[in-house]
């Protein structure tokens, strides 16, 4: 009984804690000097997404818990920024929130995956690859696109991307031999997405 209580209590926090910073970033956005700052797209950025599952993932105990808890503090994140940028401006982009609302519950599959970075072997390393291969991407981008534009907040955004590296490869791993195979499929899987997947979408979608 007290294991229900405690994970009850954990997925209600989580969503609480969602509810807050979809809150606080949209209100962010609300503010004309910050409304293109990097921090207020948070709620719509895949980089900080990744931080915040891989965050969950590690402090969660089971698998079908760490997708539960990601799942709900996106989806309160995603109802709330948008619930208020309607109240502020009237306007409700209601396939823009369905579109993140169903990654919010994906978000579940996404976690429970996630978690089997707890395992130890080339499976372990493989899917604790995963989130560090979306944040490696948005620093990619980064470096590339946004680095010199003014008043982007990149600077912010590359700190808490190489803060949440450090910590991922100091939690999500067990051993050093484990690290090493993260990043290699890291490095692996951001050179497929930059020069393979992301090309080859890109311009298949060019010919729609």
């Amino acid at each position: 009984m007290k294991a229900k209580k405690s994970n009850r209590f954990s997925v209600l926090y989580l969503l609480a804690a969602g509810a807050v910073l979809g809150l606080m970033v949209s209100m962010l956005g609300q503010i004309p000097a910050l409304a293109h700052h990097e921090l207020a797209g948070i709620t719509t950025s895949y980089g900080y997404w990744a931080v915040i599952s891989g965050i969950i993932t590690v402090h969660s105990s089971r698998p079908w818990k760490a997708g539960l808890c990601c799942t709900a503090f996106f989806a309160a994140m995603v109802v709330v920024y948008y619930a208020f940028a309607w109240y502020v401006t009237g306007v409700f982009p209601w396939q823009t929130v369905l579109w993140w609302l169903i990654l919010a519950a994906i978000g579940f599959g996404w976690g429970f995956v996630v978690w089997y970075h707890h395992q130890s072997g080339w499976l372990g390393s493989f899917v604790a690859a995963l989130p560090l291969t979306v944040v490696a991407v948005s620093i990619w981008n980064i470096l590339v696109l946004d680095l010199f534009t003014p008043q982007s907040g990149a600077y912010i955004s590359l700190v808490i991307f190489g803060l949440f590296v450090i910590y991922f490869f100091i939690f999500a791993a067990q051993s050093m031999v484990q690290r090493l195979r993260m990043l290699l499929f890291t490095v692996v899987l951001t050179l497929l997405w930059q020069f393979g997947i992301a090309s080859w979408l890109f311009d298949w979608l060019g010919t729609l």
